[in-house]
């Protein structure tokens, strides 16, 4: 593999490495950054380059020269190298290439954890080839070798590609208006297939939060304003970007109207509906988290 670190190129075609480093784009950007293209067994072989100490990031391979591009780097990257879908996870020799799969929006939602397994056969799944489910000690197996790879995302930086449209609305609009947002939140957080978003626990009566990369104590009232005010803003803005979509899902116009109500911030505010609805996502967060 062939890495740029001037303009985030990757590729395993050497000779289109040595096309691309000859490109405006990247004399441009390596007279601006002043930083040198970086191959990735120079990475492998040598850990300084100059005589200038690398960072080398843990989840992603991308390399940086400066600790402070890589602690900033870090604080947000979700283990996704820049060749790769972050729907199906499939690996690309050219942004060309991915490009083309992502429009033609055809993929099957894949965690990182199966690429890995796949890859490197360690990371403890094992997905039976008849009914494609897995056990619950190959998900417990897949949580904890998913959080020693340091692939569990920080909060605020959770997949939600697997909700499909026939989910959000079926299994969670159409909840008990107080329990759509901590269904919202049961789905995006506690999906056994997708353990990268498991960044909330609750344990030894602890409420735990991933953020920037560190677990942190939260009381209970503080999580539950954060996973309610930010949750009640996504379900909220889902709704009215595919609203003409979501529409085709209830044969009466008013319904989807009224749903959305019951996810308005400044509606459930003025309906003092907020302090029941918190109740609930923090009930929610300790049951699935002992059920994970």
């Amino acid at each position: 593999m062939y890495i740029c670190v001037c303009c985030n190129y990757e590729t395993a075609n050497k000779g289109a490495y040595m096309q691309h480093k000859k490109s405006k784009k990247h004399i441009i950007n390596e007279n601006r950054n002043k930083l040198s293209t970086i191959d990735e067994d120079e990475i492998q072989n040598d850990l300084k380059i100059d005589g200038k100490k690398i960072h080398h990031c843990d989840k992603c391979a991308k390399v940086y020269k400066t600790e402070k591009s890589f602690i900033e780097h870090h604080k947000t990257c979700i283990g996704i190298k820049s060749l790769q879908c972050p729907k199906c996870m499939r690996m690309f020799h050219h942004f060309q290439n991915k490009s083309r799969h992502i429009l033609s929006n055809k993929c099957k939602p894949k965690t990182i954890c199966e690429i890995e397994q796949s890859q490197h056969s360690n990371c403890g799944i094992n997905v039976n080839n008849s009914n494609n489910t897995m056990s619950n000690s190959q998900i417990n197996n897949n949580i904890t070798n998913i959080q020693n790879l340091n692939l569990v995302r920080n909060y605020g930086r959770e997949r939600v590609d697997y909700i499909s449209d026939d989910i959000f609305v079926n299994n969670i609009l159409k909840s008990t208006s107080d329990y759509i947002i901590p269904k919202y939140i049961q789905y995006k957080h506690f999906d056994d297939k997708f353990p990268e978003n498991h960044n909330i626990k609750y344990c030894n009566k602890q409420f735990l939060l991933k953020e920037n990369d560190i677990w942190n104590v939260k009381h209970k009232d503080e999580l539950g304003d954060t996973l309610y005010y930010r949750n009640t803003w996504e379900i909220s803005e889902r709704i009215w970007r595919n609203k003409q979509k979501l529409q085709s899902y209830f044969p009466d116009e008013d319904q989807l109207n009224e749903i959305q109500k019951h996810v308005s911030i400044v509606e459930l505010n003025n309906a003092k509906r907020n302090k029941p609805i918190t109740k609930n996502i923090i009930s929610t967060v300790k049951m699935f988290s002992m059920h994970t």
